[in-house]
């Protein structure tokens, strides 16, 4: 029989999609990090990313889809973030406390997190792609559940309070992180700020430990 003339997109043809997706994506971070998605117009998206919009189309298909590949990749990168959080797990509590305060504060401040933000506070979008605010924070929590549950897997933690911790972390630190952008404001004070959030995570987390344990 001979071989079908029929053939799937070589490797070179698959890296070069690729490649041309993340310019997109990039762009598209980009954009949103700064203006949110109503600046992301078809003509932008194309100066911004290099990419014509034709070929923006043929990659994602519409701006809908681009937008859920764009979420997939901010739900990635908090994922990554606390990757190696298993290294840590012969360390202190106060140690571990810190490098999640530490990680999760570095992600807050990447542009990333700045155009999931506005994702997070645009309805129209968010209806749009079959999500409210609060399915969208669910499938965040969850994609960072694991490596908080890795960092502190010494302690007896009910499962339903992971997100909690999580939650508590991400408020405060959206708010430290926020003010610490004003022109003027002591570093100290912020230095303080993330000392007191790693204080009340430990008494949160050793008190949820001896309470479940009881």
């Amino acid at each position: 029989m001979a071989p079908s003339s029929h053939r799937g997109p070589s490797a070179l043809q698959k890296k070069k999609s690729e490649q041309t997706q993340s310019l997109v994506l990039d762009a598209a971070i980009e954009i949103l990090a700064d203006g949110g998605a109503r600046n992301a117009t078809s003509q932008r998206l194309a100066k911004v990313s290099g990419v014509s919009w034709g070929a923006i189309q043929y990659q994602f298909g519409s701006k809908a889809h681009l937008f859920e590949a764009l979420l997939d990749r901010s739900l990635g990168t908090f994922a990554s973030g606390l990757n190696d959080a298993v290294e840590e797990t012969n360390h202190s509590l106060d140690e571990r406390v810190r490098f999640l305060v530490e990680r999760v504060s570095d992600l807050l401040r990447e542009p990333i997190y700045r155009a999931f933000r506005q994702m997070l506070h645009d309805p129209p979008l968010l209806e749009e792609l079959g999500l409210t605010p609060a399915s969208l924070l669910t499938r965040m929590h969850a994609t960072m559940a694991p490596g908080i549950r890795a960092l502190l897997s010494d302690q007896t933690i009910p499962e339903d309070q992971i997100d909690l911790i999580h939650a508590t972390v991400f408020a405060s630190l959206s708010g430290i992180i926020e003010q610490s952008r004003y022109d003027g404001f002591p570093e100290w004070m912020t230095r303080e700020q993330l000392r007191g959030l790693e204080a009340h995570l430990i008494a949160m987390i050793t008190n949820r430990a001896t309470t479940s344990s009881a």
